[in-house]
């Protein structure tokens, strides 16, 4: 599992399924049983919610908070309908692995965790307590394909742990009331029943209203459909109203601006995709093209710079900075920028450069720069005339 670090737990996590399954307690030690979920056994298409130690900066409240969760859940749901993964069966994994039991995973470690105890939907929450109001802001996480998609939940306040528990199992069972037609429309996706798709996720959001996870498979349906931008534009902002930092709401929307010809809002789309996710060198360099290819180049300045401080003296991200600071009319900077590349790389050294760096230098009025270049370009290309007259 990974949990931390995969190296330091691949060799344990080979028993974690096994432990777990056998419901053998860690280290000799014997935990009270806890009451079986009413409803018998989960049949073999019964799915499973892990509900593990949420986040919070005081342990104990995670620990409590998803304990009291768990128990609301399991108290409200046959074990045929929605089986609730047993604590015993949470910590025996975890410490088989090498970890506390109250440990508090982050998003992929808990569909990690969840994927080992078969677990379908995994509630991931954070905690909080404020005098005596404890708050948790909860979210439901499936996967789909290779995919991990998530359900924002409303947020939750109670007068303690357990009156809390009570919001956080309704809005559970709330946002479970969509899933199966979501996962209809998921199908229907799959085979290209694109028409069938927009009606499955219709269907989804009229069962739950605040369904991000229709919505997204809605947005997939109209792109397939090849749907009028205004279209992809209104979904992909309803799912932004519920999930401001969904990646795929995102790209669609900035594809949508870009179809309909709206540059502004693109770029405004684009500059959201980069703060949602500022460490994706990939992302940040497409958006980084597009702003320039745009006439943005003060726009995309910025991600350049933080884009060289996680690549410091890589030539061809300063190559990008210099000719935006050139088109940017930010001579200055772009004299600079271009020393600092020939010291990384000698072979930017190149006539164009000397033309365009003079040519900076001759805006900015810099004579002295202007004479400096024109030297340097007639001694490494004495054959370019027009180095030679500048000299002279």
């Amino acid at each position: 599992m990974t949990v931390k670090s995969t190296q330091r737990h691949a060799a344990a996590a080979v028993g974690i399924l096994a432990l777990s399954l056998m419901g053998a307690p860690a280290s000799g030690q014997t935990r009270p049983a806890e009451p079986p979920q009413r409803g018998g056994q989960p049949k073999q298409d019964t799915p499973y919610i892990l509900i593990a130690t949420f986040r919070s900066d005081d342990r104990l409240l995670g620990v409590q908070a998803a304990d009291e969760v768990r128990k609301r859940v399991a108290s409200e749901h046959s074990a045929q309908e929605l089986f609730v993964v047993t604590k015993h069966n949470i910590n025996t994994t975890l410490e088989a692995s090498g970890y506390r039991a109250d440990s508090a995973l982050n998003a992929s470690d808990l569909m990690e965790l969840s994927k080992q105890l078969h677990g379908e939907y995994v509630l991931d929450a954070k905690v909080s307590k404020s005098g005596n109001t404890v708050h948790i802001e909860p979210k439901l996480m499936l996967r789909t394909g290779q995919v991990t998609l998530t359900q924002p939940l409303p947020n939750v306040d109670g007068k303690d742990a357990g009156d809390a528990a009570k919001g956080v199992e309704k809005a559970i069972t709330d946002a479970l009331k969509g899933i199966p037609a979501y996962r209809l429309c998921v199908n229907d996706l799959r085979a290209q029943k694109f028409d069938a798709a927009v009606k499955d996720a219709q269907t989804g959001i009229q069962l739950y209203p605040n369904s991000s996870l229709s919505r997204l498979c809605l947005l997939q349906a109209y792109t397939g459909l090849k749907a009028p931008p205004d279209s992809v534009i209104a979904v992909a902002n309803a799912i932004l109203a519920i999930e401001p930092t969904s990646m795929i709401a995102l790209q669609n929307l900035a594809d949508g601006y870009r179809a309909k010809g709206d540059t502004t809002k693109a770029i405004e789309t684009n500059l959201r995709i980069y703060r949602a996710d500022p460490s994706n060198t990939a992302i940040a360099t497409s958006i980084v093209d597009e702003l320039a290819r745009s006439g943005a180049p003060d726009k995309a300045l910025p991600i350049i710079d933080s884009l060289l401080k996680d690549n410091p003296g890589d030539p061809g991200i300063m190559r990008t900075k210099w000719l935006l600071q050139l088109k940017g009319k930010q001579y200055k900077q772009a004299l600079a920028t271009g020393e600092e590349i020939i010291k990384v790389d000698t072979s930017f050294a190149t006539a164009d450069y000397f033309s365009r760096s003079i040519g900076a230098a001759q805006s900015d009025s810099n004579a002295a720069a202007v004479q400096q270049l024109a030297a340097k370009a007639s001694q490494k290309f004495p054959k370019e005339a027009s180095f030679a007259n500048l000299l002279a």
